[in-house]
């Protein structure tokens, strides 16, 4: 009897497949492997909240800084709007031949204290409109920039002091006083000068 060559293939008996295992005989279709693949389990969203520290302080800094802008714009606002109407009122009165400097002077005080009502003190205002003629004067001087105030100011001034201003007639100039207001209206600034003299 012949012997087999080692490189020639063995019959496959019966006996041999009967003796694998079960698994091994039968191969599940793809079907039954999706079935029994499981959902993919993804991971809970990381929450934001609750929201770091630095975050609320960047959130309180943008807060502080626009309230602070719209604080300062509506001033400014408000700054404007009371001289707009001082120096429509001015040119009322220079269109006026009749105008006299009682006129003008009152419209000077009444804008005054329309500056101080900005800063909302009482004080002041109840100073500025029961001050003498020095005491309105130092006013006058203290919230005039030093850089724009001439000698013929200086002298008007004086004028307002020593010819009482608010009586119907005065020696003081009309238009010379016109064109001191307007100056006024245009440059004063509150200072913290101006508030120690009227404190």
């Amino acid at each position: 009897m012949d012997t087999p060559s080692p490189l020639m293939p063995v019959p496959y008996s019966q006996s041999q497949s009967a003796q694998m295992p079960a698994h091994a005989q039968q191969q599940p279709n793809a079907e039954q492997l999706l079935a029994q693949m499981e959902d993919v389990i993804t991971p809970e969203p990381v929450s934001q909240l609750p929201i770091a520290i630095g975050w609320w302080i960047l959130l309180g800094l943008i807060i502080a800084s626009t309230t602070a802008v719209i604080i300062t714009l509506r001033k400014r606002a408000a700054a404007r709007r009371y001289r707009k109407r001082a120096l429509a009122e001015l040119k009322t009165l220079r269109t006026q031949q009749a105008s006299s400097v009682h006129d003008i002077a009152t419209l000077l005080k009444r804008t005054y204290i329309n500056a101080f009502a900005l800063r909302n003190n009482r004080h002041a205002r109840n100073k500025i409109a029961t001050a003498t003629s020095d005491e309105w004067k130092k006013l006058l001087i203290a919230s005039y920039p030093a850089n724009k105030l001439t000698q013929a100011d200086t002298d008007l001034l004086d004028s307002m002091c020593s010819n009482s201003i608010y009586a119907k007639q005065s020696d003081v100039s009309a238009q010379t006083l016109l064109t001191f207001t307007e100056r006024w209206i245009k440059n004063h600034r509150i200072t913290a000068t101006t508030l120690t003299e009227v404190n």
